[in-house]
């Protein structure tokens, strides 16, 4: 049985992006999120939406610089609607509410489209935006993100090293075990291996996507 759908829009003050969107794209509940100075022209669009869909329309309030909040706010939506689907239209709005959400795609889950309006034209789109899925804890576990804050802390000369940083005195971590993690976040784009370690071992750091990552970890 296929999911509903939740249609999630950034608001600006120009917003036919929004309508184009909703009008190709089958909806079941629509999330409108604009800044204080937005609120008016979100309070219209839920007003005509619910007038020509009749489907339910929910707003919330978002910071338009605070790449943060935006980001946080997108993600608990996403999470609090699990039997839903999210399309994520990133078009209106500032560049930091478009940049928030389209993470909380990465991180979470969900589709990201773009429409561009043009007053002289057809509007072009939606476009799909490609999106990366970091939900290593969902992945992996959350033993991924022990690794990734470890190596925060410093690069780690070699697997056997990182084993050992890793290891505490009640639980002993393998060099077998964390050799299987330490693969999958390569293939994520999470960590890198370079030469340099002793012994012509590699050396383990982060990359700075994973640094990214940490930082929105810890800020949400």
């Amino acid at each position: 049985m296929a999911k509903k759908i939740l249609y999630i829009a950034t608001v600006g003050e120009h917003n036919k992006p929004i309508e184009i969107g909703l009008a190709r794209c089958q909806t079941d509940k629509v999330v409108l999120m604009p800044s204080k100075d937005t609120m008016t022209y979100a309070k219209e669009l839920e007003t005509k939406i619910q007038k020509t869909y009749g489907i339910p329309v929910e707003i919330i309030k978002v910071e338009p610089f605070d790449l943060f909040d935006v980001l946080r706010k997108t993600l608990k939506t996403i999470k609090t609607h699990e039997d839903y689907d999210p399309v994520i239209n990133m078009s209106c709005g500032t560049r930091t509410m478009s940049l928030g959400a389209q993470l909380a795609a990465d991180i979470e889950r969900g589709k990201v489209i773009y429409i561009l309006h043009r007053k002289d034209g057809p509007p072009i789109g939606p476009i799909e935006i490609p999106t990366r899925k970091l939900s290593l804890t969902k992945k992996l576990g959350t033993f991924a993100l022990t690794i990734l804050k470890e190596l925060k802390k410093g690069e780690a000369e070699s697997i056997t090293e990182l084993a050992r940083r890793l290891s505490t005195p009640y639980k002993r971590r393998t060099k077998s075990m964390v050799s299987q993690y330490v693969k999958k976040l390569e293939k994520l784009g999470m960590v890198r291996r370079e030469p340099g370690g002793p012994h012509g071992k590699k050396k383990i750091k982060l990359t700075e996507l994973a640094e990214l990552y940490l930082d929105i970890q810890e800020k949400i």
